[in-house]
């Protein structure tokens, strides 16, 4: 997670607190406008900065690590609280073995599987 300090936050958030807004817009697609606003971001600091290879490195592992930070702290916690309400999908499980090996078991097969 991108730990910035209290002034550094309410300085970005004005304005992501407005993209927000336009991104919640009818007629505006969420993943093309922000898909878009990332790119010219990028586009925008490539310009002051300069390319370099260190540069490009730094948006590509920005978004890595907001995909990483995603996935972990929303997506897992939402996809734990659908698989206590629906039920389990997978049939077969992960058991730890000796050495960390892992083996997997088959569980119950969900109809004539």
């Amino acid at each position: 997670m991108p730990y910035l300090t209290e002034d550094a936050r309410t300085k970005l958030d004005t304005h992501i607190t407005a993209l927000i807004e336009v991104l919640l817009e009818e007629g505006i697609s969420i993943p093309g406008g922000l898909n878009y606003a990332i790119c010219r971001v990028a586009d925008g600091v490539t310009a002051a900065k300069g390319e370099s290879y260190s540069l490009y490195n730094t948006f590509l592992g920005s978004v890595e690590a907001a995909k990483l930070e995603i996935y972990r702290r929303m997506v897992a916690p939402y996809e734990n609280l659908k698989q206590k309400e629906n039920g389990e999908v997978f049939t077969i499980r992960a058991t730890p073995k000796d050495k960390g090996q892992t083996t997997f078991h088959l569980g119950d097969l969900h109809g004539g599987a």
